[in-house]
């Protein structure tokens, strides 16, 4: 709806398009969809006007960024003003203050003078600037004041009638009316995911690597090995200590702080669970999830007989020691509202929550 109205703006040119994005951009769903929707221009710059707290979450805008989009970022429409480079297509999002605690409560007027437009702002605005809205406005505290709508700045109620013409086509794709003519690629292409569990040959030739607890070599069981690698020792110790009690990994062994072979300097941990049985695939998938980068090595007869490099799964979920550290989240214990974590990993092992969009370090999920 909103990118086909913004074509009719610019009159079915997909070349460029200016954009500034105002308001609340950390919960606005349809502010969100522009990172995908606004794909459809060759070459898009996009303004995000928010002060802090309503900010767009670092996740969307760097895939914006590896979109190719040119992103800069304000803090409120007066300091968007005060440059010379002001978008023609503007997007206001209406602020939900009530989502975020109390806290933010306390200096909602102060966040909301910051995306207010005000009259004494419309001298500085570009020549055939337009503002979009998606309806409805808040009635005490709107975004968009109600002097607008009769200035040629209101484009909100043609953005509202779309939605019907919009509606009306979707409608018939579904019900099979429209789209009979439309032919699918005969060979869609195969999105492939990569595995995060990769085993690693044995290398038979090379000399057999032997894992010791103390000065007892290590006949049969498992060995997590690089652990939380280049960390501080005071880091591995204790994430180290979160692997143990995560995954139950209690009894007969030990765990170490030591160099790596590599670099002397890059400090790993390496838990050794002698006569321990090989973990079930499950306790696998959740020890990728909370030792991303290392090593389980399976041991028989003194010998490695198996091992595998645990990457982040790119979702965790469904496990009880897991949570949101945000206490306004909705899967938050606070609340008591039965709704299990979930986390989506956005980059590396940065994990988002799938609610409220709060990144975590892999670290940092585990209570």
């Amino acid at each position: 709806l909103d990118e086909f109205t913004f074509l009719e703006k610019l009159e079915g040119n997909r070349d460029s398009i200016h954009i500034a994005l105002i308001g609340d951009l950390f919960h606005g769903r349809t502010v969100h969809s522009k990172v995908q929707g606004l794909q459809i221009f060759d070459k898009v710059q996009v303004d995000l006007v928010a002060p802090k707290p309503l900010s767009l979450p670092g996740h969307y805008i760097r895939e914006m960024e590896q979109l190719g989009y040119n992103v800069r970022i304000f803090e409120s429409i007066e300091a968007y003003l005060n440059q010379n480079t002001i978008a023609d297509i503007w997007y206001f999002t209406r602020p939900q203050l009530e989502r975020m605690g109390d806290d933010i409560l306390k200096s909602a007027d102060s966040l909301r003078d910051k995306i207010t437009f005000k009259r004494e702002y419309m001298e500085k605005l570009p020549q055939g600037t337009t503002f979009y809205h998606p309806l409805p406005r808040h009635k005490e505290h709107p975004t968009i004041p109600s002097f607008l709508d009769t200035t040629a700045l209101n484009g909100w109620e043609e953005q509202s009638a779309n939605g019907k013409l919009i509606r009306i086509i979707l409608l018939g794709l579904v019900a099979g009316k429209l789209g009979s003519d439309f032919k699918p690629l005969s060979n869609p292409p195969q999105q492939r995911t990569r595995s995060f569990i990769e085993e690693i040959p044995i290398d038979e030739n090379r000399p057999v690597k032997r894992y010791t607890e103390g000065i007892n070599p290590v006949s049969n069981g498992i060995v997590i090995d690089h652990i939380c690698r280049g960390d501080n020792r005071r880091d591995i110790r204790d994430h180290t200590a979160r692997i143990i009690n995560v995954m139950e990994l209690f009894g007969k062994g030990g765990e170490w702080i030591t160099a790596s072979r590599e670099d002397k300097k890059m400090m790993k941990g390496i838990i050794f669970r002698p006569e321990r049985e090989e973990l079930s695939p499950s306790e696998i998938n959740k020890l990728s999830a909370i030792a991303p980068g290392a090593t389980l090595n399976i041991i028989k007869k003194s010998r490695v007989v198996k091992k595998l490099r645990l990457h982040m799964p790119p979702k965790v979920y469904n496990l009880d020691s897991i949570s949101c550290s945000n206490p306004d989240c909705i899967s938050h214990p606070a609340h008591c509202e039965n709704v299990p974590p979930e986390f989506i990993n956005t980059s590396g092992n940065t994990l988002r929550c799938a609610y409220c969009e709060k990144e975590h370090t892999f670290k940092e999920i585990w209570k």
